[in-house]
């Protein structure tokens, strides 16, 4: 990290903690001593790797323990070798108990949203309330830590339609049972959305509620609208869990922990609600942004589509997330992938993904991806997912790519981290000519 503090000018005063702001016309991260600071980071720097079912271990972790008989010893390999490679963090799902002095980040997951299946939990029920509790309670612990950058509420929830479901937050809470808090919290904002009158509801929802309380006994919507007037209900409804969710957390990890960073829940870039990202613009200090790369008609397609399901738009280096919300925006994942590697890279589907034929194409879509974010003036860092490739009979959900910048053996992908090399220093050389 020496060389990148060398390069930094000061602009903040020394709070001893990370911050955000403005200088020279451009937002930065600013270090505990109030120095520039672009997080080129990189996810799943941990020696477990990824486990894989059919195996039934990590191949990654086994490999690492042959080459250097410890996790300890990997430790200190792979601190160097980030540092000399001029990474500067340790992103989500890192094991920072073992590296001594790089800066990391942590996925808190507070939601209780599942990942694999998307499904949404009832943002207004005692579990989550018990879960945000203890998860804020584990963060008071860390407070005091000046290498901690900041924490990420959690990961790619969904809200909306996307992969893993086609339907929005009001189908969702529609399907709860009658007596969960949501629910009836529901039913309550359509009432007052309604003015009471139930005529008017039936009519835009072709529903025969005879009163108020037959909305609680309804467990079946369409996913998704049917005409302007449902769409702009289910919006609202979107952004009013969306607000409630990011108050709760947000305020619990400050009460918990004032020192640092709340930098959003890292929105899936593709499939996140514009009014999404407006509640959170309102409680966070960092939008999180995952951003994968899709072929050019799959992103063509999201943005013909993009106005019918209101999501903010991908397109142009995902400036819409910083114009939006008129927050930083930073990379919390991104990566690319070759088919002449080990892993197959065939999950995700590489018909949809874009996927490099060659590790020298892997580079330079990488090296065009990181360049136009160290030349924006509202991106303050990215972090590559990941460390080492996936396992090539697939990690937990199948996913087998060549995302690593080391092989399962622990070798480094040399052409890629090279460009690293000389790329993660490129946001100091700001303003550029």
């Amino acid at each position: 990290m020496a060389i990148l503090l060398a390069l930094a000018t000061s602009a903040f005063a020394a709070n001893g903690f990370f911050s955000v702001g403005q200088d020279d016309g451009r937002w930065w991260f600013f270090d505990p001593d109030g120095e520039r600071f672009f997080s080129a980071g990189v996810n799943v720097v941990a020696p477990g790797g990824h486990y894989c079912p059919a195996l039934g271990y990590s191949p990654y972790h086994e490999n690492i323990i042959a080459l250097y008989g410890s996790e300890a010893a990997w430790a200190d390999v792979t601190e160097q070798r980030l540092r000399d490679w001029n990474f500067n963090t340790l992103g989500g799902w890192s094991d920072f108990g073992l590296a001594n002095e790089t800066p990391y980040t942590v996925v808190l997951y507070m939601s209780g949203a599942d990942w694999m299946s998307g499904f949404v939990p009832d943002y207004w029920g005692q579990d989550f309330y018990d879960r945000v509790a203890d998860t804020a309670a584990g963060c008071a612990a860390r407070a005091d830590d000046s290498r901690l950058i900041g924490w990420f509420i959690d990961n790619e929830m969904r809200w909306g339609p996307d992969w893993r479901r086609v339907a929005d937050l009001f189908a969702d809470y529609i399907a709860f049972l009658p007596e969960a808090p949501g629910k009836r919290i529901m039913v309550a904002w359509l009432h007052q959305r309604y003015g009471g009158n139930l005529a008017a509801l039936n009519a835009v929802y072709g529903w025969n509620l005879t009163n108020w309380s037959d909305l609680l006994q309804l467990t079946e919507v369409s996913p998704l609208p049917k005409n302007k007037t449902q769409a702009d209900d289910r919006e609202a409804w979107t952004a009013f869990v969306a607000d409630h969710f990011f108050q709760v957390t947000a305020q619990a990890i400050r009460a918990a922990d004032p020192n640092h960073l709340v930098m959003g829940a890292r929105f899936v870039s593709w499939c996140t609600p514009q009014v999404v990202l407006e509640a959170a613009a309102q409680y966070c200090d960092v939008i999180s942004v995952n951003h994968y790369l899709l072929w050019d008609f799959y992103a063509w397609l999201h943005e013909t589509l993009r106005e019918k399901v209101r999501f903010v738009s991908a397109e142009d280096m995902l400036s819409a997330y910083n114009e939006i919300s008129g927050l930083p925006v930073l990379i919390s994942e991104f990566s690319m992938r070759g088919l002449d590697a080990v892993p197959p890279s065939t999950y995700p589907p590489n018909w949809f993904f874009k996927t490099a034929d060659t590790q020298t194409e892997r580079t330079a879509w990488a090296m065009a991806f990181v360049r136009q974010c160290t030349h924006s003036d509202y991106v303050i860092g990215y972090h590559w997912f990941d460390y080492m490739d996936e396992p090539a009979l697939g990690r937990f959900d199948g996913e087998n790519s060549n995302f690593g910048l080391v092989t399962e053996m622990d070798k480094p992908y040399a052409m890629l981290v090279a460009a690293f090399t000389m790329a993660n220093l490129e946001a100091y050389q700001w303003p550029f000519e």
